[in-house]
């Protein structure tokens, strides 16, 4: 995500489409892959 703000794809004003494709392992939950994956994502949205 650094690297999106540092090509000027992401950026004060803009409103870009950013997508991320998650799948579960066998044994694994919809929800708490998606839960997962979401805290993954703020986790680094804090740190830009």
């Amino acid at each position: 995500m650094r690297e999106l703000f540092q090509i000027g794809y992401l950026g004060e004003g803009k409103r870009p489409i950013v997508a991320f494709e998650v799948k579960p392992l066998p044994g694994e939950s919809s929800e708490m892959v998606i839960a997962g994956s979401k805290r993954t994502l703020l986790e680094a949205w804090s740190q830009l």
